[in-house]
């Protein structure tokens, strides 16, 4: 066990300025509601194989709360501690602490842990957001980067290095220490596979075996494994996955050398036509390397291999003929597992069903190892884990425990469990929660349990009230809600079969799309109270009208929906039944044009169709119903006098397009990309007078997306600056917020006032390379209000002003590292509510006060805000 820690002076004082933030900040935030806070099992679930690090068990989580997280445990509370936010990987022991690879939407970083939250901070940057197989070889750890090369670190931030931007590896590599260096497998700049090898420097790498053309041939190569005085492994010689190779590598300067040929067995998902999947490694049993593969005869069988051709055989032809008896897809490290005398795995003979079988690396010693299950459908063993001469797996709702044989196979715990192998024993994981065990017995770790709570869903302010809804056991949506503000009380407004459009507040009233259980999936409308809630009309009364989009244009409602004889149209609506009318067939036929777009403007509605192409305007009556334009229009905005659209056709490819309300006054603002030629333009927005909107580019193997602004004319219409990824462009007032990562600061918090001065860096709230990753945002009283995580508090609220001061935590909800999950801000008078996550009572309504400014201010010296220049 871990000793109690002491904290730091530094960290003592850090603690009480977080505290005295959190007092400061915008006046306390409140819990409205409290409601279906019973704890649930399995609320926790564990995303990746738990790894143990001393007496420190490492697991990467999934909850509704947290998000992904990596979470940890000695063993000395029922309750494992959020170490970080953010999707990580497996944790790997080296040196005594637990390093991992954790990732974003742009980014890798390598990450290390002495299994408290002060104790885990970020190594090095990885080189973009694909970084895996994470692997303690020869001294050292080494890894796929980002970009696909191959990687070397001790373990601090100067060790960590590229070792060559030659080799390109594949999405999980293997790196195998064998003879005194690391190998592992990959591609290089001139389109070969091959086998590489490294003693821990980029001069010491090289490629040690030339395997041919790979790139552009649908070649690559895998499976790696180290074996006596060889090394051996598999290549797809072909782009279907029809044929492969088993080869072995012995050392030699004239190279690998090819043992025998495979062909690729057809998944059983889309057989015929689906990419075949190749041999297998299932164990290393003295100096043979066993395997499954198909040779065209006898379908995907077992084999051995002593790495000459001679000595390559089939043990067993288990499912006899071309039948395949081992699971045909990549397999999964948990169908089997193996001692050093014996392995065990799934298969299926076609009588007995999915089935533990034996083998000892002979033909004679491969046999079906026990009957579990009898009949044709079998115990489906699975999460095969060997510990000392015995094997565990889960089979039959239940725990079992061989010492390979078929007496010596025994409930070792009854209930089903997923386990998976940590050093010295095996992790187990079940309605429980998570365990340790070594071989005899299991120590609780976590129970994984939490507080689901309310789990408010679509919380929409109205009449003095909050609608909402919230899932139910069967995840489905069923139930209409209402928070009364005056009374503090929550309660049940409508029952329904299922929701299919959360309420939205439109021309006084809430409007929704629901199946009462009666009539299909049709418009709804209600006052706020349960007698006026009701059933606007039966659109389709043979089925489903799917209503959508509802969008006042003064005190009439339009909306989208479907019948047989007419397809998805535009509707609209004065609340009432008689009221409810299809506007026009605009397409004759049971597809309908499939409006969408609904925008209201200059006292009328513009919209968009799929068919007929184009832009639309109505009055609600079909002989106010007329084009515009004939022209792919999506993206409507309205700045000033002024709609805006993405418009797309042959000439010019997808613009941006402006229009007064008529065919002549529609026109194409820029063509950014001259020709028929165009980049992904998309996310419109007005701020005042101006527009902003994304535009996405190809530039070699990475996307470019750019921050784009337009007041309508051409020389108007520019760049402001590019970024590796930018998400949720928001308004509030004449500026936008929205998230970006420029490659230096992280995922972080930018605002632009539409010119390339003014957009800028808001605060770098995870400081560095570090992502704070803010979501969520919304307009709220003239300020934005969104959720971020500054990597010491998780992911709670904030608010901004669009300083760097005025840029605070408003209020550390679930304390510490864990995450409260903030979202849904919503304005009601001086009141900002919004659906929050404590350990307490889970997600419920909370509330806090619009007009406080707060005090807080940001720790540390400001870092001056950088913006990359927008490309020629």
């Amino acid at each position: 066990m871990h000793p109690s820690r002491r904290l730091s002076r530094a960290a003592t004082v850090a603690a009480i300025l977080a505290v005295a933030s959190a007092e400061t900040a915008l006046a306390q935030a409140r819990r409205l509601t409290r409601l279906q806070t019973a704890p649930a099992p399995g609320y926790v679930i564990v995303a990746a194989p738990p790894a143990l690090v001393g007496e420190t068990l490492f697991f990467p989580t999934w909850d509704e709360k947290n998000s992904h997280a990596m979470r940890a445990s000695d063993g000395s509370s029922p309750r494992a501690t959020v170490l970080r936010g953010g999707w990580s990987q497996t944790a790997v022991a080296f040196g005594g602490r637990a390093f991992f690879i954790g990732i974003d939407a742009t980014s890798s970083r390598l990450w290390v842990s002495d299994g408290f939250p002060d104790g885990t901070t970020p190594v090095a940057e990885l080189a973009g957001p694909a970084a895996a197989s994470l692997t303690a070889a020869d001294g050292a750890l080494y890894l796929r980067s980002g970009d696909a090369h191959p990687w070397r670190s001790d373990g601090t931030a100067a060790g960590t290095l590229l070792l060559s931007d030659d080799a390109i590896l594949s999405d999980t590599p293997a790196f195998t220490a064998w003879n005194g260096a690391v190998y592992f497998l990959a591609s290089s700049r001139d389109g070969r596979l091959g086998l590489w090898s490294t003693a821990g420097s980029p001069a010491t790498t090289r490629r040690v075996a030339d395997l041919g053309a790979g790139v552009d041939t649908g070649r690559f190569a895998y499976g790696l494994t180290a074996l006596g005085e060889r090394l051996y492994f598999y290549t797809s010689e072909d782009a279907f996955g029809t044929r492969y190779r088993l080869w072995s590598f012995d050392g030699n300067v004239a190279g690998a050398a090819v043992v025998h040929e495979f062909f690729g067995t057809a998944g059983p998902v889309c057989p015929g036509t689906c990419f075949g999947i190749g041999p297998e490694t299932l164990a290393v049993l003295g100096d043979l390397l066993v395997f499954v593969a198909d040779d065209g005869a006898h379908g995907r069988e077992p084999w051995r291999t002593d790495g000459t051709a001679a000595g390559t055989e089939i043990l067993a032809d288990i499912a006899p003929g071309p039948a395949k008896s081992i699971v045909a897809s990549f397999m999964d490290p948990l169908l089997s597992a193996h001692t050093d005398s014996f392995a065990v795995f799934s298969a299926d003979d076609g009588v007995h069903g999915a089935e533990p079988w034996i083998t000892d690396g002979t033909p004679q010693g491969t046999r079906l190892l026990v009957d579990i299950g009898a009949g044709p459908e079998g115990s489906a063993p699975f999460g095969f884990v060997g510990v000392g001469g015995a094997i565990y797996f889960t089979a039959a709702d239940a725990i079992r425990r061989t010492d390979g044989t078929s007496a010596g196979t025994t409930v070792f715990r009854p209930g089903g469990a997923l386990l998976y192998p940590v050093d010295g024993g095996f992790a187990v994981v079940d309605a429980a929660g998570l365990h340790l065990s070594d071989g005899a017995s299991l120590t609780l770790v976590d129970d994984l349990t939490g507080v689901p709570g309310l789990g408010p869903i679509g919380l929409t302010p109205f009449g003095g009230g909050i609608e909402f809804s919230r899932l139910d056991g069967d995840d489905t949506l069923h139930d209409l809600w209402r928070f009364d503000i005056a009374n503090a009380t929550a309660g049940v407004l409508h029952h329904f079969a299922s929701f299919s459009i959360l309420p939205s507040a439109v021309a006084g009233a809430l409007w929704m799309g629901a199946d009462d259980g009666v009539h299909g999936v049709e418009p709804w409308v209600s006052d706020g109270t349960v007698e006026g809630t009701r059933l606007l009309r039966d659109i389709a009364t043979d089925g489903d009208s799917a209503p959508g989009l509802f969008t006042a244009v003064n005190s009439r409602v339009f909306f989208t929906a479907s019948d047989v004889a007419h397809g998805v149209e535009l509707w609209e609506s004065d609340g009432s039944d008689a009221g409810t009318h299809m506007v026009e067939d605009l397409q004759p036929g049971e597809f309908g044009s499939a409006p969408s777009d609904l925008t209201p403007f200059q006292g009328a509605l513009m919209f968009s169709t799929f068919l007929p192409t184009g832009l639309w305007s109505t009055d609600g009556t079909e002989p106010g119903t007329r084009s515009i334009a004939s022209i792919s229009a999506s993206w409507l905005v309205v700045a000033g006098d002024l709609l805006y659209f993405i418009g797309q056709q042959d000439a010019t490819g997808s613009e941006l397009w402006s229009s007064d309300g008529t065919g002549a006054g529609t026109r194409l603002v820029k063509d950014t990309v001259p020709g028929p030629g165009s980049e992904n333009h998309y996310s419109l927005i007005a701020a005042g007078h101006r527009i902003f909107y994304i535009g996405e580019t190809s530039a070699g193997p990475n996307e470019i997306y750019e921050l784009w602004t337009s007041d309508g004319t051409e020389a108007g219409t520019a760049p402001l600056a590019a970024f590796r990824l930018i998400l949720e462009l928001t308004a509030v007032g004449g500026n936008i917020f929205f998230e970006a990562d420029d490659g230096e600061h992280g995922f972080e918090l930018w605002t632009s006032d539409g010119t390339p001065g003014g957009t800028r860096l808001v605060r770098d709230i995870a400081p560095g390379p570090a992502s704070s990753f803010p979501s969520r945002l919304a307009a709220v009283a003239g300020r934005l209000y969104f959720a971020a995580d500054d990597g010491v508090h998780g992911v709670e609220p904030w608010v901004s002003d669009g300083t760097e001061a005025g840029t605070h935590l408003v209020e550390d909800l679930a304390p510490g590292p864990a995450s409260s999950s903030p979202s849904q801000f919503r304005q009601s008078g001086d009141t900002v509510y919004f659906r929050a996550s404590d350990d307490e009572a889970g997600a419920q309504i909370w509330s806090m006060p619009a007009d406080a400014d707060g005090s807080v201010r940001p720790r540390g010296r400001p870092r001056d805000p950088r913006v990359v220049p927008p490309r020629n």
